[in-house]
């Protein structure tokens, strides 16, 4: 073949090559943009659901001795994943850093025990309808009388240093809140008298009796401050967003939440 020939064609190929590498790179950037602008597409690439989850909130969310996350709010998970057609991974996280996590993108959603982050706070979503609801109440040695909340004004009050809400709602009522690291300390205080009751979600503390057979501690008055508990994405996550919205309204239904949440 002349010299003049074989030149043609090798910058005909190399044309080709081009090309294709052109075309090749325009669908890679067409790929990204459309994963990034539909984040339930990246979820779908990646496998996999991250989940953010207490690692020690019994009987909710805990992790037993073979390192398995077990109780309601995993329940509630694995039901994500589910809807999105995945297997979950759960990410140990706390109200201290499920925010950042979410931000991040180190969860692709956040299942929380309280009414969720202030609206479009930080870019961050919360699902209507919330998945659960529970209120707060307070625990009391049996022997203490209590008949109402007025009667804790001027006391002091024990509770988790990191439970804001409870924080919040008692100095509300002019109530003195004493602050421990963990409800093991701080039930140790109510034990010695160093506070006249225990503040904290009405369903933490129902099992705190259920579970106390030294029938040490009662539950005496209603509780109050009824709020929902969210599940949080963020807001640019519309479709996984969307997803999870109506399959939150399918669980309210089907009676799912409740059954679980026994």
């Amino acid at each position: 073949m002349p010299l003049r020939a074989v030149l043609n064609v090798r910058v005909f190929l190399s044309l080709v090559a081009l090309a294709s590498a052109i075309a090749g790179g325009i669908f890679w950037w067409q790929s990204r943009a459309h994963m990034k602008s539909d984040p339930l597409a990246t979820i779908r690439v990646r496998g996999y659901v991250l989940i953010g989850l207490r690692a020690n909130a019994p009987p909710f969310s805990q992790i037993d001795a073979n390192k398995n996350f077990i109780g309601f709010e995993p329940d509630v998970a694995r039901a994500i994943g589910e809807a999105v057609g995945l297997p979950v991974r759960f990410v140990a996280a706390d109200a201290a850093n499920m925010r950042d996590f979410l931000k991040r993108g180190v969860i692709d959603a956040a299942i929380l025990p309280h009414d969720g982050f202030e609206p479009k706070e930080d870019g961050l979503r919360n699902l209507q309808p919330g998945y659960f609801a529970s209120g707060m109440n307070v625990l009391t040695l049996s022997a203490t009388k209590l008949k109402a909340w007025e009667e804790l004004r001027k006391a002091p009050v024990c509770g988790v240093q990191t439970n804001a809400r409870a924080q919040r709602m008692i100095e509300e009522m002019s109530a003195n809140y004493v602050g421990f690291p963990d409800m093991t300390s701080a039930l140790q205080a109510l034990a010695a008298e160093r506070c006249r009751a225990f503040v904290d979600d009405e369903l933490v503390l129902a099992a705190t009796v259920s579970s106390d057979s030294q029938h040490r501690y009662a539950l005496k008055l209603e509780p109050v401050d009824e709020v929902p508990w969210m599940i949080a994405v963020r807001t640019g996550d519309s479709g996984f967003a969307d997803l999870l919205t109506r399959r939150l309204t399918q669980w309210h239904k089907s009676g799912f939440l409740i059954a679980h949440a026994r």
